[in-house]
């Protein structure tokens, strides 16, 4: 069996694969939902964090909003909180509208000052003096 991906790639499973394992066709249905996770900073407000997404949402083209919306703490990692925001958008726009809702999500921390936090390391040096 050949499978034309969504980049134009075509995969060749043999059939005893096809008829002993499930397959996931991602662009069977008219729509998809969408979820983009992201970490801030425990020093962040988590209410501001969730309007600035859920006004993404609304705002975008992509989101459909006769469908639901979330905005949700996922996870408490070690360095922050993870936040997910889910809707759902057209299966032919779901990578424009996931590129798009990143940037927008980049732009709008920055104006909010809502920190994305990443991996830091504090080196000390200190000084060793020969005692004679």
């Amino acid at each position: 069996t050949k499978l034309r991906t969504y980049d134009n790639k075509i995969i060749v499973i043999p059939n005893g694969n096809i008829t002993s394992h499930s397959l996931v066709n991602v662009t069977s249905s008219g729509s998809r939902k969408l979820d983009i996770s992201v970490s801030v900073s425990y020093e962040s407000n988590i209410k501001q964090v969730k309007a600035v997404l859920e006004a993404l949402m609304q705002n975008s083209e992509y989101c459909d909003k006769t469908k639901a919306m979330e905005v949700f703490v996922d996870e408490f990692l070690d360095n922050g909180m993870k936040i997910c925001m889910r809707c759902f958008v057209k299966t032919e726009d779901y990578w424009k509208a996931k590129w798009e809702l990143m940037e927008q999500m980049k732009e709008a921390f920055d104006e909010n000052g809502i920190i994305i936090p990443y991996p830091h390391m504090d080196v000390s040096v200190k000084e060793h003096k020969n005692i004679e």
